[in-house]
């Protein structure tokens, strides 16, 4: 994907702002979605369900910086699913609330490809490293594509730190079938979207039409399966139970915490062990089944470093 990251310095006691900024992104990341996040990109940067409490707190937020990052913790503003990081998500907010997530949690990464390193409850962090970080965008394809993206999350931010407009509150979620299914209402929710925002309609409506075009061809393939079916075939269930509360307190700058360098040191919850035994498992088999292959005579030989195409696909 192409992360867009946003320094939080202009933010810096303006935790309303920051508040508005979130809820401007609820409001509108079906459209922003649909135009520059890929179907199957959901387990990357996951749409996180946002609950009614956190929507009306962040629609009408007039406390501390200290409170919101407490209420983005206690709301559960990160990616809980097993198998996946905390920062898996559309927009990962940890760099902002990391002095009142709890210490036990913060530690080094695990590996995601490696079947014997066990998921855990984790957050990476760094004291100096103060951002929000914008995950849901694909990769441009061109430097055109990069700047409408980077164009678009200027005007949220100057919507976010300037305007006065009052917001509805209202949270969307992923409307791709619906989007695909219906130009006319996709087209209707990026003209809502401008007017909101200060932007013309007229410069994404390339990008809302290529992405038209792009869900109707994914969505009309026989293998496709929506991330909600995928993550419950594989059981990649949200886990509850571990995070804890947020700190009362953020930590003082003498207590701050980095996660170079900590090392998990806890029990492997039983989900976290059940999903490790099936990854083991899921690899056991597929090694077996490479061991079991026999090529056809037919077959092109596999491609390898350093073996000319025109020569594998020489007919």
């Amino acid at each position: 994907g192409g992360h867009i990251n946003i320094d939080l310095k202009p933010f810096e006691g303006k935790p309303r702002e920051l508040a508005r900024f979130l809820t401007l992104f609820h409001e509108n990341r079906n459209v922003i979605s649909f135009m520059f996040q890929n179907l199957n990109r959901g387990h990357a940067a996951e749409a996180l369900e946002v609950t009614p409490r956190l929507a009306e707190a962040l629609r009408e937020f007039n406390g501390t910086e200290l409170e919101l990052k407490r209420l983005l913790y206690n709301e559960r503003y990160f990616n809980r699913r097993i198998g996946r990081k905390t920062r898996n998500v559309q927009v990962d907010m940890s760099a902002y609330f990391q002095d009142v997530i709890p210490a036990k949690h913060i530690h080094q990464d695990f590996d995601m490809k490696n079947p014997h390193d066990p998921w855990r409850p984790q957050f990476r962090v760094e004291p100096h490293i103060r951002k929000m970080e914008m995950r849901l965008f694909d990769a441009p394809l061109d430097h055109f594509e990069s700047a409408m993206q980077m164009k678009l999350v200027r005007a949220l931010l100057n919507t976010a730190l300037n305007g006065t407009g009052e917001l509805s509150g209202e949270i969307r979620g992923f409307e791709y079938e619906k989007m695909a299914g219906d130009y006319e209402y996709a087209t209707r929710e990026l003209e809502r979207m401008c007017r909101q925002i200060g932007l013309e309609v007229g410069e994404f409506k390339l990008f809302l039409a290529k992405a038209y075009a792009q869900a109707n061809i994914t969505l009309s393939s026989p293998h496709y399966k929506s991330f909600t079916q995928k993550a419950a075939e594989k059981r990649l269930h949200i886990i509850t139970g571990v995070w804890g509360e947020a700190l009362q307190n953020e930590r003082s700058k003498s207590r701050e915490i980095r996660t170079t360098g900590r090392h998990w040191r806890s029990v492997t919850t039983p989900e976290a062990q059940d999903f490790l035994e099936r990854r083991i498992e899921a690899v056991r088999q597929a090694e077996q089944l490479r061991l079991e292959n026999r090529p056809s005579v037919n077959t092109r030989r596999a491609l390898k470093i350093g073996v000319n195409c025109r020569e594998v696909f020489r007919f």
